[in-house]
């Protein structure tokens, strides 16, 4: 019994482990996919010709600003709560 015990729990572990991972990289390829369809036609009205081989740079730019946005937002939600100043006082 000892044996199926073990073999169960490695067999969930796993099954915990590799959903998130595989449904991760689809997510990422989904907005990689996105991203890339929407810069490459901006790219190529500003430059007059087609950039090769950058959509991995777009990609990262476009999901540093985002994140650099959120922060900015939140930071600003956090700053105007009287709770969070009432904390940083006392």
């Amino acid at each position: 019994m000892a044996v199926g015990a073990w073999m169960r729990r490695r067999l969930l572990t796993g099954f915990f482990v590799s959903v998130p991972l595989v449904v991760s990289v689809a997510a990422l390829l989904w907005i990689f996919g996105i991203i890339e369809g929407l810069t490459a036609s901006i790219a190529q009205q500003a430059l007059g010709r087609e950039l090769v081989n950058l959509d991995a740079l777009r990609t990262v730019a476009m999901v540093m600003a985002g994140g650099a946005q959120h922060l900015v937002v939140l930071r600003n939600l956090v700053d105007e709560k009287p709770l969070m100043k009432g904390f940083e006082n006392g």
